[in-house]
C-alpha cells in the first residue's frame, strides 16, 4: 500500500513539472515574438584600395641650380624661408664675366657717341669759322671789283697800262673763287650727314648692344633666383664650393607648403577601384589614432615603378604601379614634407567640397 502511494506521488510530481516547463516554454515564445526587433548596427565604410603615399607641398617640389660655373660666393637663404618669384638665393663668382660685361657697355657707349656725332654734323666752332671765312672772301672780293671797276675806266682813257687792268682782272676772278670755295665749305658743314655714314654709326652701335645683352645674359647666369614663389625646403649650397654645370647638383629644394598633397602608388591590381573625386583617409606612424581626409584630384594615366616602399619584406616591389593625387583638407598641413602615409580609398563615398587653400 506504502509503494503505491509512493509511486502515486512521483507521477504528479512529474506531471507537475512538465506543466511547469510547458508553461515556461510558452511563455518565452511570447515574448520573443513580441519583442522589437534591434536597431540595424553601424558598419564602417568599406575600403576599396589600400596604397603606400608620401607627403608633398601644394605643387611639386623645384629643384633649383645654377647655369654658370664657378665658386659659390654667398647664399642668401636658408631652410624655411619664403622666397618670392625672382628674388637671389646666390651668387656665383664670376669676375671674368662681369669685366666682359663692363667692356661690353663701354663700346655700346663710345659706339652711341660715334652716332650722335654723326647725327649732329659739324661743331658749331667749324660753322662759326666757315662763315667767317666767307665774311671775309666776301669782303675781299668786293675791293677787287671796286679796284678792277677803276681800273677798267682809266684803262678806256688810257692813263694806266694794261699791265695794270689784266692784274686788276686777275685779282677779282682770284678773289671771286674764293668766294665760292668758302661757299662751297660752308654748304659742306650745314649739310646734313650722309646716309651711308649713319647706317654704318647705328649698324655699330647695333652690334655693341647685341654685345652687351649676350654678356648680361651670361652674367645673369651667375646669380641663382628662385624659379616658383615658395619655402626653401632643403638648402645644400654652401659659400667657398665650386659647381659645374658639367656635373650639375641641386642647390636648393623649394615647395609650395600652403597645403598637402598626397601622391598615392595604387598598386595595378586596384586601379580600377580608384577614380578622381574619391574620398581618402590618411594615417601615419608619426600620427596614432589620427586619420586626416583627403579627395582624389588626378588619376595618372601611365603606369610606372614603384618608388615608395613600405619597409615590410613581404612587400612585392615588382609590380607596376598608377601614381594617383590626393588633395588634403587644411587640418594635414601639420604633415611634414616627404613623410610616408597609408593611404585608404573609401568605396562608394564622393569627396565633400572643402576651400582648396590655393
Amino acid at each position: 500500500m506504502k509503494i503505491r502511494t509512493a509511486l502515486f506521488w512521483m507521477a504528479l510530481g512529474s506531471a507537475l513539472t512538465a506543466s511547469a516547463l510547458f508553461m515556461s516554454e510558452r511563455k518565452i515564445s511570447a515574448s520573443t515574438n513580441t519583442r522589437q526587433p534591434d536597431a540595424p548596427a553601424v558598419t564602417e565604410p568599406r575600403i576599396a584600395a589600400a596604397s603606400p603615399g608620401r607627403v608633398e607641398g601644394a605643387s611639386e617640389p623645384v629643384e633649383v641650380g645654377a647655369a654658370a660655373d664657378g665658386v659659390i660666393q654667398s647664399v642668401l637663404v636658408k631652410e624655411g624661408q619664403f622666397v618670392a618669384k625672382g628674388s637671389v638665393m646666390a651668387q656665383i663668382a664670376c669676375m671674368d664675366v662681369e669685366a666682359e660685361l663692363k667692356q661690353a657697355t663701354a663700346e655700346q657707349e663710345a659706339a652711341q657717341q660715334r652716332l650722335s656725332r654723326v647725327l649732329a654734323g659739324s661743331r658749331p666752332e667749324e660753322r662759326q669759322l666757315v662763315a667767317q671765312k666767307v665774311k671775309t672772301a666776301e669782303a675781299i672780293l668786293d675791293e677787287a671789283s671796286r679796284y678792277f671797276d677803276r681800273m677798267k675806266v682809266l684803262a678806256a682813257k688810257d692813263d694806266i697800262p694794261q699791265a695794270a687792268l689784266d692784274k686788276a682782272r686777275r685779282d677779282f676772278e682770284v678773289a671771286r673763287s674764293q668766294v665760292e670755295e668758302a661757299l662751297r665749305n660752308q654748304r659742306l658743314i650745314d649739310a646734313p650727314p650722309m646716309k651711308q655714314d649713319t647706317q654704318r654709326a647705328q649698324a655699330e652701335l647695333d652690334a655693341a648692344a647685341a654685345q652687351v645683352l649676350v654678356a648680361e645674359e651670361t652674367f645673369a647666369k651667375c646669380t641663382v633666383r628662385a624659379p616658383i614663389s615658395g619655402t626653401v625646403t632643403r638648402s645644400f649650397a654652401k659659400p667657398g664650393e665650386s659647381f659645374s654645370t658639367l656635373m650639375p647638383r641641386p642647390l636648393f629644394t623649394i615647395s609650395d607648403v600652403s597645403a598637402r598633397r598626397v601622391r598615392a602608388q595604387v598598386d595595378e591590381r586596384d586601379i580600377a577601384l580608384v577614380k578622381p573625386g574619391q574620398v581618402v583617409e590618411i594615417s601615419a606612424d608619426a600620427f596614432p589614432n589620427r586619420t586626416f581626409k583627403g579627395t582624389v584630384v588626378q588619376v595618372y594615366p601611365a603606369l610606372g615603378r614603384k618608388t615608395v616602399l613600405t619597409g615590410d619584406p613581404a612587400e612585392k616591389t615588382d609590380r607596376d604601379v598608377l601614381e594617383t593625387l590626393i588633395r588634403l583638407q587644411p587640418d594635414a598641413n601639420v604633415l611634414p614634407l616627404g613623410l610616408r602615409v597609408a593611404v585608404q580609398f573609401i568605396q562608394g563615398e564622393a569627396g565633400s567640397s572643402f576651400k582648396n587653400p590655393r
